[in-house]
């Protein structure tokens, strides 16, 4: 089976578990140098049960996509994203996506100047009350649309320090 790892488990066959979820194992350890990658994602399988993710002993530099990182987390309720190097990320496109129990959110440490894709990318975060989007540069955005869809307890949402001049596409925000 290409991309998959076996893992046994004591007395019984040996179990299937996903390549990524091996070289997910061996980052948070601390036991992988990465040079560059095009992505990182935490939702296989789908949906995920994780609770929090701490990426303060990772070394991850020059990630380019993040499109999906957290999509079907659905128990995700904590995440410090503060540790990566986005600098060269172009696309956020659904990073959050369906990720239900997600209360709060701090993006204000993300330097965001390459990004182009913001679209769908709270999309069903139906419990999602606060987002820091302080120090957040939107200036190279040009798909925003369904950004915010179903979040439904986003009662307020301060948006202007975005700047939407190079936004082609911001339907259903």
């Amino acid at each position: 089976m290409a991309g998959r790892a076996s893992q046994p488990l004591s007395g019984s066959a040996p179990r299937q578990i996903p390549a990524t979820m091996t070289l997910l194992n061996r980052i948070l350890q601390n036991r992988y140098d990465i040079p560059a990658m095009s992505g990182l994602r935490f939702n296989r399988p789908y949906p995920n049960t994780i609770k929090s993710v701490n990426l303060s002993a990772c070394d991850i530099p020059r990630l380019r996509d993040l499109s999906y990182m957290f999509y079907g987390c659905w128990d995700l309720v904590a995440v410090d994203l503060s540790p990566l190097d986005v600098s060269e990320v172009t696309t956020m496109k659904f990073m959050f996506g369906e990720c239900l129990s997600l209360k709060s959110l701090d993006l204000s440490g993300l330097d965001t100047s390459k990004v182009k894709d913001l679209s769908w990318m709270f999309h069903e975060c139906c419990n999602l009350l606060r987002i820091d989007f302080r120090n957040f540069d939107t200036l190279m955005v040009e798909d925003m649309s369904w950004m915010f869809s179903l979040c439904h307890s986003l009662a307020t949402l301060d948006l202007s320090m975005f700047d939407t001049s190079r936004v082609k596409d911001m339907s259903c925000i």
